[in-house]
């Protein structure tokens, strides 16, 4: 997997693909275990400020509702069948 971390003026952020390609796997939960462990390496461990998820298909609802139930939000329409998404650094928990 390749993980892109960079660094800009004023933020740092991660992008990275993320997708389970094997029908066996599906609808065991893997996807939300691996963004989980994804988020908590980028943002705890790396200090991201930023997490992308790049060209995410529109037409994968599964996909596109776990990213949203973590927070992430479209940012970018890059073609007509996929979107960029983002989620910025999480709040610290009380």
């Amino acid at each position: 997997m390749d993980v892109h971390i960079w660094t800009g003026p004023t933020s740092r952020g991660i992008t990275f693909p993320l997708g389970i390609w094997d029908k066996d796997f599906w609808r065991h939960g893997l996807g939300g275990e691996v963004l989980d462990r994804l988020l908590d390496f980028g943002f705890d461990e790396q200090l991201a400020d930023r997490i992308c998820a790049m060209d995410v298909r529109r037409a994968n609802l599964r996909s596109r509702g776990l990213f949203e139930s973590r927070g992430f939000r479209v940012v970018r329409e890059i073609s007509p069948d996929g979107v960029d998404l983002e989620l910025s650094r999480r709040s610290p928990e009380p």
